[in-house]
């Protein structure tokens, strides 16, 4: 075989330029092209354009060619199963009765954080995926609006929690909790910062965890038609650092945001235009580094002063639809430098068949890079409501489609569906009703 010939660094590269299914097809010529492409030289260089179930906290530059290997064969026969017509899921179970969950959120493929109701409050759980074993977190106050959760290892992990006491006051409640091991065990859980405001201030929305540091936007309202100006509001964990930014400096409305380590992306829509999504990126003030900073301290509301990393503007028709911000980069990609290289624009999928005329969206649930996602889907004219599974490139191009055959028979019925919780690495879709039970449905 002449391609042999070649010296080996250019065989390498070569290699490394292949998409991941021809390099295992070319894994199966000879021995020699097996054993080249088994090294982890060429599977550190490859780019990985679907997601990818990675243990936690570990770059894919520190795992074997055989580990990843392994990982990326099971991710190409997900995608294969997800994007497949009719899809149907492997498994289908449901894992609580009777209960009303108002939010769902997966840490990684083991764990399932909930906020549910009963009569007399609300109570964050945490599930256990390996035995359907619920352990409790905390009682929350007589309203829990929303919640936001984030493993730091594999043992420990934080939540925030924002509460509404009914008294006008709304709680920012900041939990750390440790995983029990087995079955049996407890699940530990401390609350270590409690931020109270009353309503008149604002109210908290969005939230974001990045390592120490938890943000939340506050939203005023001025009257009932104009629309809210913003602050955020940043807290050190554990310098009890806090900074008010105000004066957000772009004239948005429907702001979102993105926390990195030494960054914040504001992402939001021109004010009376809904042609032009906004996108800044700004550095992050010293004082909120762990390391830089000397002792507990409350800074001034301020304003991110600095000029942006980064600004983008991109004409995208939002009229009438949300947008949300990927939680993780869309791709696996070794070299990439990007500035933010996260998913801005699913609303955007709006235009490529989530949304025909005539229906709507009711509940959404992106998955964590962007490329697929589950949605609710009503039919105006017929008032027939159908779930739906999207699988989203990076060039533009989409695959939607109904999540189940239309001759599955379903232990439920679709339209009582309240929310939604969507782990895309593994194929795991929950569903929580309005009448009451979880269900989990494995692809």
């Amino acid at each position: 075989m002449l391609f042999l010939k070649l010296p080996v660094d250019i065989i390498l590269r070569i290699i490394s330029l292949l998409s991941i299914e021809d390099i295992l097809s070319l894994k199966q010529t000879c021995r020699v092209l097996h054993a080249l492409g088994c090294l982890d030289v060429v599977w550190h260089q490859i780019t990985v354009d679907i997601p990818l179930d990675l243990p936690l906290n570990k770059d894919i530059k520190t795992l074997t060619s055989s580990e990843i290997q392994a990982i990326v064969i099971k991710a190409l026969r997900l995608e294969h199963n997800w994007c497949g017509y009719p899809g149907r899921p492997r498994q289908l179970l449901q894992i609580q009765r009777d209960v009303i969950v108002h939010q769902m959120q997966h840490l990684r493929s083991q764990w399932l954080v909930t906020l549910t109701r009963s009569q007399l409050a609300f109570q964050l759980s945490i599930i256990s995926m390996k035995d359907d074993f619920c352990y409790r977190i905390a009682d929350c106050h007589a309203a829990a609006m929303s919640f936001f959760a984030v493993l730091q290892s594999e043992s420990a992990g934080m939540i925030v929690t924002i509460e509404y006491d009914g008294m006008q006051t709304e709680h920012l409640n900041i939990y750390s909790f440790t995983l029990p091991h087995k079955q049996g065990d407890c699940c530990s859980t401390r609350l270590i910062h409690s931020i109270v405001r009353h309503t008149s201030e604002g109210t908290f929305s969005d939230i974001q965890i990045c390592g120490d540091i938890v943000v939340a936007s506050i939203a005023r309202f001025m009257d009932l038609i104009s629309p809210p100006s913003y602050e955020l509001f940043f807290i050190n964990i554990v310098t009890n650092v806090r900074w008010t930014c105000s004066a957000i400096p772009l004239n948005i409305e429907r702001l979102r945001f993105k926390l990195l380590p030494d960054r914040v992306a504001l992402v939001g829509v021109r004010c009376r235009t809904d042609d032009c999504l906004v996108i800044s990126v700004y550095s992050l003030p010293s004082f909120l580094d762990s390391a830089k900073a000397s002792s507990s301290r409350s800074q001034p509301h301020e304003e991110l002063c600095t000029d942006p990393i980064a600004h983008y503007e991109t004409a995208v028709p939002l009229h009438g639809f949300d947008f949300y911000i990927s939680a993780e980069p869309v791709t696996n990609s070794l070299g990439s430098d990007d500035v933010l290289p996260f998913w801005f624009f699913p609303s955007s999928v709006t235009r490529r068949g989530v949304t025909p005329p005539k229906t709507s969206v009711d509940v959404t649930c992106l998955g964590g890079t962007g490329r697929r996602a589950v949605w609710l889907r009503r039919h105006w004219e017929t008032d027939a409501f159908e779930l739906m599974r999207g699988n989203f490139s990076r060039d533009g191009s989409s695959k939607v489609r109904s999540l189940f055959p239309k001759d599955m028979a379903l232990p439920f019925e679709i339209q009582n569906c309240l929310s939604l919780a969507f782990d895309e690495a593994t194929g795991r879709v929950y569903v929580a009703l309005h009448t009451g039970g979880l269900y989990v449905m494995n692809f």
